[in-house]
C-alpha cells in the first residue's frame, strides 16, 4: 500500500514570520478563509489600515485573497518580544497550526532577536 504525505506549511510560515521580522515581505500559500485569519488574531488589537491590519504594538500584515482564500501573508515590523508573539500567533492562525506552531516561532524570535535586530531584510 502505497502513502502519501500531505506537504506541511510550516516551513512556508517559518520563513515568512523570519522575513516579516526583519522588515521584509514574504508569501506563502495558506489556503485558509483571510477572515478566519484576521478574526484570529483579534486580541492583538487590530485596526484596519489601507493596505492591510496593524497591531496595537505596530506590525503592519496584509492578507492576499483570491475567492475567499488567502493565498499569501505579507508583513513587517520591529522585532520585540510584543511582535514576536504576534508573528507566532499570525504563522498559527495562517497555517492552521495554531498554537501548535505559534510557541516554537515565537521562542525562536526570542532567542535569536540580538543576531536578527538591525540584520535588515533577509530572504529564506
Amino acid at each position: 500500500m502505497e502513502t502519501s504525505r500531505a506537504r506541511r506549511p510550516s516551513r512556508a510560515a517559518l520563513a515568512l514570520a523570519l522575513v516579516a521580522a526583519l522588515h521584509g515581505a514574504a508569501t506563502a500559500q495558506i489556503g485558509n478563509e483571510a477572515a478566519s485569519i484576521v478574526a484570529a488574531l483579534q486580541d492583538y488589537g487590530l485596526e484596519a489600515d489601507g493596505s492591510g491590519h496593524v497591531t496595537a504594538t505596530g506590525f503592519a500584515f496584509d492578507v492576499e485573497e483570491s475567492l475567499g482564500t488567502a493565498i499569501a501573508v505579507t508583513g513587517e515590523g520591529e522585532l520585540t518580544d510584543a511582535n514576536a508573539r504576534f508573528i507566532g500567533a499570525l504563522v498559527g492562525a495562517a497555517s492552521g497550526y495554531g498554537p501548535g506552531i505559534a510557541s516554537p516561532v515565537t521562542d525562536f524570535f526570542r532567542t535569536r532577536t540580538a543576531e536578527l535586530k538591525g540584520a535588515g531584510e533577509v530572504v529564506v
